[in-house]
């Protein structure tokens, strides 16, 4: 059975390769972008099985990436979760249909959680717990 790949999205090096590895710690297939616009490349070219985009990069913000997703797969759409080191927007995390938010820092579970229910059509998760970031090395 192949791997469930999970298309990490973060303008963080630091936090991009960690999430990566502790998701390829635990089973993912981990596909990786450093900006919206290769996220929108990457997907259009193999849909992944979730999509996990930071908020706040340059040029174009996680909810701008969110949006253009749902125009490029209108008909199977890949869940969405947000993560973000500012404030949660449930207005915008519920129009562009994200299937949950971690604020960052957030722990090695708390990411665990949500990309589990994330796709498993779980209910939206807010999650707000702190993560030391040594967890993911």
């Amino acid at each position: 059975m192949a791997a469930t790949t999970v298309l990490v999205t973060d303008d963080d090096d630091y936090v991009r390769r960690a999430v990566a590895r502790l998701l390829r710690h635990h089973g993912y297939h981990v596909v990786c972008a450093s900006s919206g616009a290769q996220a929108l490349e990457l997907a259009a070219v193999a849909p992944p099985a979730l999509v996990l985009l930071d908020v706040m990069m340059p040029e174009m913000d996680g909810f701008a990436v969110a949006q253009a997703l749902r125009q490029q797969h209108r008909q199977a759409c890949p869940p969405i979760a947000i993560m973000s080191a500012g404030p949660p927007c449930e207005a915008q995390r519920l129009a562009v249909g994200a299937a949950g938010f971690l604020r960052k820092p957030f722990s090695s579970d708390a990411l665990l959680t949500l990309i589990e229910r994330a796709l498993h059509s779980g209910p939206p998760v807010a999650q707000g717990a702190a993560m030391d970031t040594a967890q993911l090395s």
